[in-house]
C-alpha cells in the first residue's frame, strides 16, 4: 500500500525550484513544477523519442524556442524561457542544448564573430550562414553543393583525415547596421 503524504505549500515550492517533480494543481496530463502542461503527441516529445530522449518541459520549450528563435546561444534561451520555467537555470540549458546536439536534434554552430555558441534545430537541407559583423546577427543561406558532395578524405589535401562535415559562416554587415 502506497502512503500519501501532504506537502507543504512552502516546501512544494522550494522542491520545485530544485527541479523535484511537485504534482501541479492544473488538470489534464503530466506536468512539469510550476504547471507547465506537457503534450506528449506534440511534434517536439515525437522528436525526442525517436532520439531515445526523455521528454520534458526543459526539452520541449528549448525547441519551441529555437523553432521561434534559431541561432540563440544558451544564454539567449534560458532568458526567453526563465518566465515560462522559472526552476530552470542557466546550467540546464546548457546541459539540455549539449544532449540536443549530442542526440543531432540540434546544430551548434561558432560563428567567428560571436562569443558564445550558438543552437538551431538540425535539419537534412544543406545551408551555410552569414553573420552582420556588427550586431552579430546569424541568417541561414543555402549550400551552392549539398553536403554529400564533399570530397573525400583521398583528395583532401593528403591530409587522411575523413570529412565528416562543413561548416561555412561568410561575414558581412546587413541592412540594418549599413544604413547611416
Amino acid at each position: 500500500m502506497v502512503e500519501l503524504l501532504a506537502i507543504p505549500a512552502r516546501a512544494a515550492a522550494r522542491w520545485s525550484a530544485r527541479g523535484a517533480r511537485v504534482p501541479s494543481t492544473q488538470s489534464g496530463g503530466p506536468h512539469h513544477p510550476g504547471g507547465v502542461a506537457l503534450d506528449a503527441t506534440a511534434p517536439h516529445a515525437r522528436q525526442l523519442r525517436a532520439h531515445g530522449l526523455r521528454v520534458t518541459a526543459g526539452r520541449e520549450a528549448t525547441l519551441a524556442f529555437l523553432a521561434a528563435h534559431p541561432h540563440s546561444s544558451a544564454a539567449d534561451i534560458h532568458r526567453g524561457l526563465s518566465a515560462q520555467l522559472p526552476s530552470l537555470t542557466p546550467q540546464s540549458v546548457h546541459n539540455i542544448v549539449q544532449d540536443l546536439a549530442g542526440a543531432g536534434i540540434l546544430q551548434r554552430i561558432s560563428p567567428p564573430a560571436s562569443n558564445a555558441a550558438l543552437y538551431e534545430i538540425a535539419d537534412e537541407h544543406a545551408h551555410h550562414h552569414v553573420q552582420c559583423v556588427r550586431c552579430g546577427r546569424v541568417v541561414d543561406v543555402p549550400a551552392s553543393e549539398p553536403t554529400g558532395h564533399v570530397q573525400s578524405a583521398d583528395s583532401a589535401h593528403g591530409t587522411g583525415m575523413t570529412i565528416i562535415g562543413v561548416e561555412v559562416t561568410y561575414l558581412g554587415v546587413c541592412a540594418s547596421c549599413s544604413t547611416p
